[in-house]
C-alpha cells in the first residue's frame, strides 16, 4: 500500500485531502502524516485525518524529523 502524508490541509490543500481521504477510504493508500499549522481553522480536516489514524504534526519541519522514506513527489502553494 502506498503511505502518502501531506502539508497543508486549507485552501487547495484542502481540495488535495478531500481526493487522498477519498482513497484511503477505497484502501488504495494510507495518510501516514499530515501538517496542520492551525489546527484551531481545521477542526472537520483534523477529525477526517483522525478516522486514518495519520500522525499529525505542527510543521513541515518536525514531520521530516519525525518521519522517514523517500519523498515522490511534492505539490505546495506558489510563493510570490
Amino acid at each position: 500500500m502506498k503511505e502518502v502524508a501531506i502539508i497543508g490541509v486549507s485552501g487547495y490543500g484542502r481540495t488535495h485531502l478531500n481526493n487522498l481521504t477519498q482513497l484511503a477510504g477505497q484502501g488504495l493508500l494510507e495518510i501516514r502524516a499530515a501538517v496542520v499549522a492551525h489546527p484551531d481553522h481545521a477542526q472537520k480536516e483534523l477529525e477526517a485525518l483522525k478516522k486514518f489514524g495519520t500522525r499529525i504534526y505542527p510543521s513541515a519541519e518536525a514531520m521530516f524529523e519525525a518521519e522517514r522514506g523517500p519523498v515522490r513527489r511534492g505539490c505546495g502553494p506558489r510563493l510570490q
